[in-house]
């Protein structure tokens, strides 16, 4: 365990993760920003739906223009919660088959949801990460943190934590340090409200798998 600056950095360990859970969990209870590893690259993120929270990830990458951050979630549950509705049609049959993974998935935010934290449209990208100490997180609080790749905007999202920047480091009060490999390319954004669905980027999940995946359970 060591400092950067006002930042602590954690090694993840399997005997260390109780402490390292209970130590985060706390943080974001505070509405505190984490450095922590999920399956695709390094995040930065906290608290959902913590105005203050949003507000330094948007003083990080800057203008959002007309996207939301994702909202990493324990399950799709959550996800239905949020959103107000249950999840059908090919976003359904997405996060049936790609999560936990490396799939975004827009989808609607219930009307109880302050526009301020969603697109203007009222849309929030969901993700179930493959990363079970993050999914634990998320489970022992409220079940979803606010994330973005742990760079600045305009540079490649960090796949090892050498290579986050110390000024995106300074920026959280905890930085969990882990010696998974981690896939080093972002997650796939699906807008699954339309039909057929749109690919907003692709990462690592191919826009041809996707489509041959709901080609192929649209004929059973």
């Amino acid at each position: 365990m060591s400092p950067i600056g006002e930042t602590r950095i954690l090694r993840l360990t399997q005997e260390d993760e109780p402490e390292i859970l209970q130590e985060a969990l706390t943080a974001v209870e505070r509405g505190q920003l984490l450095v922590f590893p999920t399956d695709t690259v390094y995040g930065i993120g906290g608290g959902a739906f913590i105005s203050s929270v949003y507000n330094r990830l948007m003083e990080l990458k800057g203008s959002r223009e007309l996207k939301a951050y994702a909202l990493l979630i324990a399950n799709k549950e959550i996800m239905e919660r949020i959103a107000g509705r249950a999840l059908e049609g090919a976003a359904l049959r997405l996060a049936q088959r790609f999560w936990p993974g490396a799939l975004t998935i827009v989808w609607h935010a219930s009307l109880a949801i302050s526009r301020e934290f969603t697109a203007p449209d009222g849309s929030v990208g969901y993700r179930v990460p493959d990363h079970a100490f993050l999914r634990r997180l998320m489970q022992a609080g409220d079940g979803a943190l606010w994330a973005t790749s742990a760079n600045r905007a305009g540079l490649p999202p960090p796949a090892i934590f050498r290579a986050i920047e110390n000024v995106v480091m300074e920026k959280a009060v905890l930085a969990i340090e882990s010696d998974d490999k981690l896939a080093g390319t972002p997650s796939t954004v699906v807008d699954a409200r339309i039909q057929p669905v749109k690919i907003l980027r692709e990462g690592g999940i191919s826009a041809r798998e996707i489509h041959a995946f709901l080609s192929e359970v649209s004929r059973k």
